[in-house]
């Protein structure tokens, strides 16, 4: 649209760094500028409206633009990607061709013991299909099996990327150790892995001894749309998130011998505005087809108040 707004064509550098970027052409675009005397003397018929832009109306026009977007995340040559809430599994890493492609398709569902599967069907562009198997092993206890399977034809190398999204304005966290895990304590044991727009001195971002937090909450003070997102090597095993009495703490495993995508950081939190998530990812998996790339998480919930969840959390009591 931007070039669509400017004369001429765009240069071939701006092209090319279009089609590196996986977009493509899908329309020529007209009447954005034309010369008074050739303009339209009538509007096109149709249900769309159309208003005189004027200076007055720029915020409004970006309120507009801004609405279109909501809840949505672009997928280069397929449609949006529309956040549900709730937990979804992705492939990691991250890349807009395949990770954002709709899923908004029925899924399969088959009872097990203690619970359910859920199956996807084989997607054409990223040439996976996932599952995710839900059990109840106990009061405020569940247990999720993921699986990301390769249906292409060609070997793929990605891992699993179990994702919880959460209302805003709660309290996450991401646990690292506080006692050496090699004799004499010589060797680095906790990193901290922040994405290109993550600032360091974002009020959401805390460090403490025992972890690192986002707390969304400070964004009750006023807006603060910008995002931000931070990682860590679970070597404690487990993350966790408190809101309004109820403290979510997901398990999962940490395997040194492994590569992890994103600079090793398998548990992560991303905030946003409208939510919060909290993510544990599985191990790169070299995957011929038909192999699925595996990852499991325990979910313990805690009916605590927030001193009891700081408490808990701060303590290694809900170490394994």
């Amino acid at each position: 649209v931007v070039h669509a707004l400017l004369p001429g064509e765009p240069p071939q550098h701006d092209i090319g760094r279009l089609e590196q970027s996986y977009f493509r052409p899908l329309a020529e675009l007209y009447y954005l500028m034309e010369v008074e005397h050739d303009f339209p003397k009538s509007l096109p018929e149709g249900q769309l409206e159309f208003e005189p832009y004027t200076a007055a109306a720029y915020d409004r026009l970006c309120r507009l633009v801004q609405t279109t977007y909501e809840a949505t995340l672009d997928c280069p040559g397929s449609g949006p990607f529309h956040m549900r809430g709730g937990s979804r599994l992705w492939a990691a890493p991250e890349d807009p061709r395949f990770t954002y492609r709709p899923d908004d398709d029925p899924v399969g569902v088959e009872e097990i013991g203690d619970g359910i599967r859920l199956t996807t069907r084989p997607d054409p562009v990223s040439e996976t299909s996932r599952e995710i198997a839900i059990r109840v092993t106990g009061p405020q206890r569940f247990t999720f099996d993921y699986r990301v399977i390769n249906c292409g034809e060609a070997p793929r190398r990605l891992a699993a990327w179990a994702i919880t999204m959460m209302k805003p304005l709660g309290r996450a966290f991401l646990t690292v150790l506080t006692e050496p895990f090699d004799p004499g304590g010589f060797q680095g044991q906790r990193n901290i892995v922040l994405w290109s727009y993550s600032r360091n001195d974002d009020p959401r971002f805390i460090l403490h001894d025992h972890a690192l937090e986002v707390r969304s909450a400070v964004m009750s003070d006023g807006p603060f749309d910008a995002p931000f997102k931070v990682g860590t090597a679970m070597r404690r095993g487990w993350v966790a998130h408190y809101r309004e009495g109820l403290l979510l703490v997901k398990y999962a495993g940490h395997d040194e011998a492994r590569e992890y995508a994103d600079m090793g950081a398998s548990g992560q939190v991303y905030s946003h505005g409208d939510f919060t998530e909290l993510e544990t990812l599985g191990p790169l998996t070299d995957l011929d087809p038909g192999d699925a790339a595996e990852h499991h998480e325990d979910w313990v919930i805690h009916l605590v108040d927030e001193a009891e969840a700081e408490r808990l959390v701060a303590s290694d009591e809900l170490d394994r």
